[in-house]
């Protein structure tokens, strides 16, 4: 790194902040604003350096043409790059800031992720679009219905049991303009349940023909959503020094606070994880706890253990943390899971 030049990028929709440090000489050489379609020019005349950038927005991309330039690049997460920046909030300030931080042995880097794994990551975020819309739809139609003293239970089995029947309905108060508006609501709905069912076949379909995918399957409590989303966090394995690392990426690694050579271990993490993939895990393994076998396997055994004297939730925990572990490792050695 001291041989070479340190390229830092902060990264924006259309004027980016760019600097160059001569690491040799600890002196930088430029901090400037550059527009959007200059950067690729701007870095295919730069001799080989590190380029360093923040995880967010644009950043695959760019470190994809970084790199097709010669460069190497680090993605840092912008939690470890804003306790460097000093003084006010300024993309120059933000350059600086990640020059410190780019030097800093110990700081951990972002995992960056192949095009296969950003496409799987786009496949589920439209997808959790499609979620968030269709919950939304059906608790905005029920609070319409609310206001007029007609009350539906919840579920989506319920609503679609009970819409028709409300509409129909000429006795409670339930306008004629608010039926029709109502119904196109509902109407709605059934195309976002429509299109969640497509998409839920052409994710059974991408997990049997992707072969990291169907291999996680096999853990206990993990189904095609939960493999799908494993396998964009932690790709290949390679980004982790070991399966801990993983789990503590997600959330999965309780906090530790340690001062005196006196080690007090705590909850799991509530900040700078990624909750929507814990939540997940964690419900594959509540699954995994309430299920009944009639002939438990060593691992089964070691978690009815467990419940018996931590407790549902702490077992439900062990199991999560346990299966990231062994997710890692699958993905790492390309080995098949293997039940004891």
């Amino acid at each position: 790194m001291n041989k070479r030049n340190l390229i830092a990028i902060d990264l924006a929709k259309n004027v980016l902040q760019v600097g160059i440090k001569d690491t040799a000489k600890q002196q930088i050489l430029t901090n400037k604003k550059i527009r959007f379609d200059q950067l690729a020019t701007f870095l295919a005349r730069q001799p080989p350096s590190l380029v360093v950038m923040e995880a967010c927005s644009t950043a695959h991309y760019w470190s994809w043409i970084a790199e097709s330039h010669g460069h190497e690049v680090k993605m840092l997460p912008p939690v470890h790059v804003t306790p460097f920046r000093q003084g006010h909030k300024t993309d120059a300030n933000d350059v600086l800031a990640l020059m410190s931080a780019a030097e800093q042995p110990h700081l951990k880097h972002a995992v960056k992720k192949s095009v296969e794994q950003l496409s799987l990551q786009t496949f589920l975020g439209v997808r959790g679009y499609y979620v968030d819309e269709k919950r939304a739809l059906s608790n905005r139609i029920r609070g319409l219905l609310l206001e007029f003293g007609v009350r539906i239970p919840k579920g989506y089995a319920a609503l679609k049991h009970h819409i028709h029947d409300v509409l129909e309905d000429a006795e409670n108060y339930l306008p004629d303009l608010c039926r029709e508006l109502i119904w196109d609501l509902y109407q709605d709905f059934e195309r976002y349940e429509q299109k969640m069912r497509d998409l839920d076949r052409q994710l059974r379909q991408i997990v049997k023909t992707n072969n990291p995918c169907h291999r996680l399957t096999a853990l206990e409590g993990i189904g095609d959503v939960c493999s799908m989303s494993l396998y964009v966090k932690v790709g290949d394995g390679s980004a982790f020094k070991n399966g801990r690392e993983a789990a503590a990426l997600i959330g999965a690694t309780p906090q530790q606070h340690s001062t005196g050579g006196k080690a007090n271990i705590g909850h799991i993490r509530k900040k700078h994880v990624d909750k929507q993939l814990r939540a997940l895990l964690l419900q594959g393994a509540k699954a995994v706890i309430y299920k009944k076998t009639i002939s438990p396997t060593q691992k089964e055994r070691w978690l009815r253990d467990l419940v018996a004297r931590r407790g549902e939730g702490i077992a439900a925990v062990a199991l999560l943390n346990k299966n990231i572990r062994t997710a890692w490792a699958m993905l790492k050695t390309g080995e098949e899971y293997r039940a004891v």
